[in-house]
């Protein structure tokens, strides 16, 4: 390489080549750092090689049906689909509960028609896994000072007005317990009149499917509405 040289003091003193032996030899901090990086690389398993993995281990079948557990709830009312309100109702559960799967039931019972929604229940909720939240609205006395309840039966929970909509259930199941629906902490405000589908069944309906207990709803009641034979 080239040699500098400069005089000092009358004498030659020879300067080391910028690429000299002892500089080729050196370990730079980039060089130290690439390799680093690379043995990293090389040492962590790629997502592949982790899911391969996974796929052995004995746990990973209960872990995946574990993360695809979701909160399920039904919606069955006398609605219609031609209007606002279904959209309304499942607008306030998903603002409180956003990883929530909907069903609708139906939303096709004929207008205040109690028994056939109780009917309706009757036959569809054995058909779904046990935490599935029922709502169930049909509701001609809202407004009123008919109470808002929840049932707890066959490890699933039923949400509507105290009209009669879960008779069927209560004859069906010999095991239930039911609460008023009285802490206006769990309640969309402001509460309207008329729509208690929205500002009181549906936000009760998103807090008991994250887990909220029914004792914190409201008192336990043991006289709800029942139709008569």
């Amino acid at each position: 390489g080239r040699v500098g040289a400069e005089r000092r003091a009358g004498e030659i003193v020879q300067l080391p080549a910028l690429h000299s032996a002892q500089h080729q030899n050196a370990v730079s901090p980039r060089s130290t750092t690439i390799a680093w990086a690379r043995g990293l690389h090389e040492a962590t398993p790629s997502w592949a090689e982790l899911w391969a993995q996974a796929r052995n281990d004995r746990y990973w079948r209960r872990f995946v049906a574990a993360s695809r557990t979701v909160p399920l709830i039904t919606l069955l009312t006398d609605f219609g689909t031609s209007g606002y309100f279904v959209g309304a109702v499942k607008g306030v559960i998903l603002s409180q509960t956003p990883e929530a799967r909907i069903i609708d039931l139906t939303h096709e019972i004929p207008a205040h028609d109690i028994r056939a929604a109780a009917f309706t229940l009757l036959a569809a909720y054995q058909s779904f896994p046990k935490g599935t939240v029922h709502l169930a609205v049909v509701d001609p006395g809202v407004g009123s000072t008919r109470r808002g309840i929840v049932v707890a039966a066959n490890h699933q929970f039923f949400v509507g007005p105290d009209n009669g909509i879960f008779s069927y259930i209560f004859e069906r199941e010999s095991k239930f317990s039911v609460h008023e629906l009285s802490n206006e902490t769990f309640f969309r405000k402001p509460v309207s009149s008329t729509f208690h589908g929205r500002d009181v069944f549906a936000p009760v309906a998103a807090a008991l499917s994250d887990g909220i207990k029914p004792a914190k709803l409201g008192p336990k009641i043991i006289d709800p509405v029942k139709l008569e034979p």
